[in-house]
């Protein structure tokens, strides 16, 4: 023991919770703090930063579906127009003028919605994959409409077999439609 009445190490245990203690556990507790905040304002800023760029992916998703240049993307995010279809539909219709956009279906999303519906090739060509013979009658009867719908008969009789010849071009579906009416008619087919 020393002259004072007590051990060297009960002086260093009094020493640690007395004020000296106090403030360097302050300190170590404070520098702790600061780290987590850094840390917690790094992971904000990438949160952000992903979030931004979930954004504009998605922007550019939803305007290539629009048939529209993804590239508008920059100044829809500007605007703060939420990435969702129909708040990007209303700018594009408000904003058309100003881009010069044309706004078309996006190849791929026409290509499946003419699958759906079957149309796709019948609407190019009714007629493809038929015989030369009857495309060149379909012309000659779509000839004959537009004299008839112009006033001029070309054979000069009433118009009855031009009547006749827009009828099968109008009712026609299919090949078996344009021999069937041909036959009906009475004439050969070759």
């Amino acid at each position: 023991m020393s002259d004072y009445g007590y051990d060297e190490d009960e002086f260093d245990q009094s020493e640690d919770s007395g004020p000296k203690g106090l403030r360097a556990a302050l300190k170590k507790a404070q520098a702790d703090l600061a780290a987590q905040a850094k840390a917690n304002e790094a992971l904000t800023k990438q949160l952000a930063d992903l979030a931004a760029k979930d954004k504009a992916r998605s922007l550019g998703d939803l305007l290539t579906t629009k048939g529209v240049s993804p590239k508008l993307a920059k100044f829809i995010e500007r605007d703060g127009v939420d990435a969702t279809e129909e708040a990007v539909s209303a700018w594009l219709d408000e904003n058309a003028d100003v881009f010069n956009i044309k706004r078309e279906e996006a190849p791929a999303q026409r290509e499946a919605e003419q699958q759906d519906s079957g149309e796709g090739q019948q609407q190019q060509d009714p007629f493809a994959g038929m015989p030369e013979e009857f495309k060149a009658i379909l012309a000659a009867m779509q000839q004959s409409q537009q004299a008839e719908s112009a006033g001029a008969s070309s054979n000069g009789e009433d118009g009855q077999a031009e009547a006749a010849v827009a009828a099968i071009g109008q009712n026609a579906q299919s090949e078996a439609d344009i021999t069937a009416s041909l036959k009906a008619l009475g004439l050969p087919i070759v």
